[in-house]
Order: structure tokens, then C-alpha cells, then sequence
């Protein structure tokens, strides 16, 4: 939740980062004493329509979480990732756009 003082936003921001197994991995080539957190593993799927995603909640359509946009952070190939993302939410009126923040190494 965002702190109190901006409470007329009534803004909630969630940023997911599941750990996969492939994720995993590049952390251990980077530190070979990286210790996995004691969390399941995530399975990264995909749709019919080929867009890759991974489940981080699971709501039926009567439980669907009040999103009204989603903003795609800073990242190396931002534009395909805005478009995954408006093609995983196509037909739901999410408004989807790409963060202004730049990426910097």
C-alpha cells in the first residue's frame, strides 16, 4: 500500500517477481552460494495464444482484483513486454503503458 499521506489515491502497487527454476539458475551463475528462498517454485506457462506467463494469483471471475492499469517497468526489450502484457489482459479495460523511467545500468 502506498503510505497514508497519499490515501486519496487509494493506489495499491504490486510488483511480482516469481522465482522460477531458471531463475534460479542465473542467480547461481552469478553466486554459486546463492541459497534458494523456502518457497515453491513458480511454472512459467503458456497461453494459447503463445504469450508466456507466470500465475501469481489464482481469481475466478467473480474474485477479479480491481486493476485498472498497468504500468510495465523499466526492462532491456520493454516494448514486447508492454505488448505481452496488453495480450495477456486483451478484452478486461485494463489500460496498459510503459514505465517513462529509464533503464539504467
Amino acid at each position: 500500500m502506498k503510505h497514508q499521506a497519499f490515501h486519496e489515491e487509494r493506489e495499491v502497487r504490486a510488483i511480482t517477481f516469481p522465482m522460477t527454476p531458471e531463475i534460479e539458475d542465473s542467480y547461481r551463475e552469478v553466486d554459486p552460494a546463492y541459497v534458494s528462498p523456502d518457497t515453491p517454485m513458480k511454472t512459467v506457462l503458456q497461453r494459447e495464444d503463445g504469450v508466456f506467463y507466470i500465475e501469481t494469483l489464482n481469481c475466478d471471475e467473480k474474485s477479479r482484483l480491481p486493476i485498472k492499469r498497468i504500468i510495465v517497468g523499466p526492462q532491456v526489450n520493454i516494448d514486447k513486454a508492454t505488448s505481452d502484457v496488453r495480450l495477456l489482459v486483451k478484452g478486461l479495460n485494463i489500460k496498459v503503458r510503459r514505465s517513462e523511467t529509464p533503464l539504467i545500468w
